[in-house]
């Protein structure tokens, strides 16, 4: 039995005989069985390996496939072609270094810039204020500010305040914090030229920036020199003839204006007065808020001398208060003697009249 093609690829019409194609069937048949027997085996390479058909997503197992291109243990990138090639630790972080950054919850960045705020505050004692300042007005040597936020959780008063405005770096310490709605409303005391008892740098109505505070009694750069932080008057030697008995006198105008604030409030001096002949004196000073008058009798000396015609002491009084709103303290001086020919403030000396910053 023969089969004849009608059609060969060279135009010839050979003839098959059975046994040719009895022999390639058995061929394709043996074939088939060894596909059968290893079809384990063609699994395997399957899903161990990478196949060629990149379509479809594949599972590598027993650590396949190893790319000899690689280092080992180093982090895996694409280069310009795409092509994956190892970091190498001299540049790139090693996996031990990348485990560093395990469990990160947030911004690396963001945490170290919130560190160096806190070692900067460490440094130096002061904190960043974080929101917007603007001038309200001046008062000198008292300045007020505005914050547009309640804020009365955060300032309190002694604290320490730096900014800068109208080119100048001012200090100063809070003496006065509270809301009206919208603002926080910050009053303070600027650092004190000694040479005026005024600001020595006043706030402008400006821009204000690079604004801090501070709780601590130090930070960075504040002025303690208690001079800084008071009000300073010294005065002549005057005197008032023929007093009347139980009048106060301001002799002379003998004058400080106290600003907002918690103050240690004193005055020193000689005191004296003159009589015709002998008598027993008795003569008192006060620091009043009046310049006729007692208003603090915590504030009022008094002192006596037995039968001469003229005599003097060292007078002293010292106070804290605090002070809502600014207000003058004139020193005054009365005599109970009778016929007194004089009364006299700082003979031969001076007098001083002091309000230091309770807050130092």
């Amino acid at each position: 039995m023969a089969y004849t093609k009608t059609v060969w690829v060279d135009d010839t019409n050979p003839e098959l005989e059975a046994d040719n194609l009895n022999n390639m069937e058995n061929g394709l048949f043996n074939q088939d069985a060894r596909i059968t027997e290893n079809e384990g085996d063609i699994e395997t390479l399957d899903t161990g390996k990478l196949s060629l058909d990149q379509t479809t997503p594949q599972t590598i197992i027993n650590g396949q496939p190893i790319q000899n291109t690689l280092t080992a243990s180093e982090i895996v990138a694409t280069d310009g072609d795409k092509k994956l090639q190892s970091l190498a630790v001299e540049i790139y972080p090693s996996l031990t270094e990348l485990s560093y950054v395990k469990g990160v919850t947030s911004a690396i960045q963001t945490q170290i810039t919130t560190e160096e705020a806190n070692v900067d505050l460490l440094q130096t004692g002061w904190n960043s204020a974080g929101e917007t300042w603007e001038y309200s007005s001046v008062d000198d040597p008292t300045g007020v500010i505005t914050v547009a936020t309640d804020l009365t959780t955060k300032y309190s008063a002694g604290m320490r305040i730096k900014f800068t405005n109208g080119g100048n770096v001012i200090y100063g310490i809070i003496t006065v914090v509270a809301y009206s709605a919208p603002n926080t409303v910050i009053t303070f005391l600027h650092q004190i030229d000694p040479t005026d008892s005024l600001a020595l740098y006043l706030l402008a109505n400006s821009a204000i920036t690079a604004n801090y505070y501070s709780n601590m009694k130090a930070p960075f750069g504040f002025p303690l020199n208690r001079e800084k932080w008071s009000v300073i008057g010294y005065f002549a030697e005057t005197l008032r003839t023929s007093p009347v008995v139980g009048t106060w006198y301001n002799i002379g105008t003998y004058k400080i204006s106290v600003p907002i604030g918690n103050w240690d409030i004193s005055y020193e001096g000689s005191f004296a007065e003159y009589v015709a002949t002998t008598a027993d004196h008795f003569l008192f000073a006060t620091l009043s808020t009046t310049n006729n008058g007692e208003s603090d009798t915590q504030m009022t000396a008094f002192v006596r001398a037995n039968a001469l015609q003229y005599f003097s002491a060292i007078v002293s009084k010292t106070k804290s208060i605090t002070r809502t709103t600014k207000a003058d303290y004139f020193l005054n001086e009365k005599t109970n003697t009778a016929s007194v020919s004089a009364i006299e403030i700082a003979k031969n000396s001076q007098v001083l009249i002091k309000a230091v910053c309770g807050y130092l």
